[in-house]
């Protein structure tokens, strides 16, 4: 007996006895053989941009995109056939039972399937993932994903005339919009979240009238821990607010912290106008520099990788000291970057050595609201004191 013979008769069987047509053998040996090229250009790519890219942002990026890419390919592949492998597995267990009973044991067996496969994942980046934010990340990825994934494959069993995971979308999406809007409204926001990254967890956001760190992201909301409000400087208030993930599609958000992670950051120091307000200046421009110019290499390493993605046109990042006129003296500007969670402790170090050397100065002096009476005659100038004199 030839090898052809052989095939023949194993696919005669496994037609009678399964009750799978021939096409479908044929579909199913052709998908499976494009799920393991699929598996091996995957492995493929991944150790290419671990050998090339290991270590940099840039990695992270790649390998996320390839994994997301190759995983829904590989569902589309598995969604192909998926219709008629149901049809076939409920034939089959009509011999031993009805129709009601296949469906019952099919779902069963989905869902054991599917808890196996999420506690695989689970085990592997437990195992090989040490970093704690990328462990969370990938965690609930897995969580999320095996959830939706479920559903869809048990729906698809239990929703009798349904051809399409879109049409299935497509019915549940149209019911539920009516008398579900703020749920998915929030379900979409958590869409766009995962799938655009406006933020991500550990990222400093500001929507509406929150700030604060985020510390969740869920289907329907996201976590903050609160910063501001009756704190000065950013600083943490303890409190944990929950943050609808519809309001992301509804208010702006502020990144403190995405692609580029260092702000502008300025502190006003006003000095009398009898003081010497070039001297006050110089010291003022020697402090900034001493205290915060290291920053500025790492700053400009930052912006220029976010400026291939983002239209930033910062052209000098060094600190810098600006001059005004204000009612009660002469205002000495500060100006320079810092880390968001570094600004008060910057503040105090930077205000605590303008006050050290500011004392050190006779002819220099911090102004406040004060109120006082001036005598031309005796503190104007030459030219004026001239001109008074002859009027009276």
């Amino acid at each position: 007996m030839n090898k052809k013979n052989i095939f023949l008769g194993l696919s005669d069987y496994i037609a009678e006895e399964f009750g799978l047509s021939y096409s479908m053998q044929y579909k199913i040996g052709i998908n499976v053989v494009l799920l393991l090229l699929i598996l091996l250009l995957w492995k493929i790519l991944r150790r290419q941009f671990d050998r090339r890219f290991k270590g940099t942002k840039k990695h992270y990026l790649l390998i996320k995109t390839v994994d997301w890419g190759f995983l829904i390919l590989g569902l589309f592949l598995l969604g192909i056939l998926w219709n008629e492998a149901v049809d076939a597995f409920v034939r089959f267990f009509e011999l031993v039972g009805n129709y009601l009973q296949s469906k019952i044991i099919l779902s069963l067996l989905i869902i054991g399937m599917i808890l196996l496969l999420r506690r695989i994942l689970l085990g592997i980046i437990s195992d090989r993932i040490t970093d704690i934010k990328k462990h969370y990340y990938w965690s609930r990825t897995i969580g999320y994903g095996t959830t939706i994934l479920g559903i869809i494959i048990i729906g698809s069993v239990w929703i009798k005339g349904i051809q399409s995971i879109a049409t299935f979308f497509g019915l549940v999406s149209a019911g539920l919009a009516i008398a579900l809007h703020d749920p998915i409204a929030n379900f979409a926001g958590w869409l766009f979240i995962i799938w655009r990254q406006p933020f991500h967890v550990g990222d400093r956001i500001q929507i509406g009238e929150f700030q604060g760190d985020v510390i969740d992201i869920r289907v329907f909301q996201f976590t903050v821990l609160e910063i501001g409000n009756w704190v000065d400087s950013d600083q943490s208030t303890g409190r944990i607010i929950d943050i609808p993930n519809g309001k992301v599609l509804r208010e702006g958000l502020a990144n403190y912290t995405k692609g580029f992670e260092y702000i502008w950051h300025e502190i006003p120091v006003l000095v009398t106008f009898e003081s010497d307000w070039k001297k006050a200046k110089e010291i003022l421009t020697k402090i900034v520099n001493e205290k915060v110019e290291h920053l500025t290499p790492d700053a400009t390493k930052q912006l220029q990788s976010a400026a291939r993605k983002y239209l930033i046109l910062f052209h000098h990042l060094t600190p810098i000291v600006y001059t005004t006129v204000k009612s009660s003296g002469v205002l000495l500007t500060i100006r320079f970057m810092t880390k968001p969670r570094q600004r008060r402790g910057t503040d105090e170090m930077i205000w605590e050595a303008i006050l050290d050397a500011f004392q050190k100065e006779p002819d220099i002096d911090l102004a406040y609201p004060t109120t006082r009476f001036y005598d031309n005659r005796k503190e104007g100038k030459p030219f004026t004191k001239r001109a008074e004199s002859d009027i009276l």
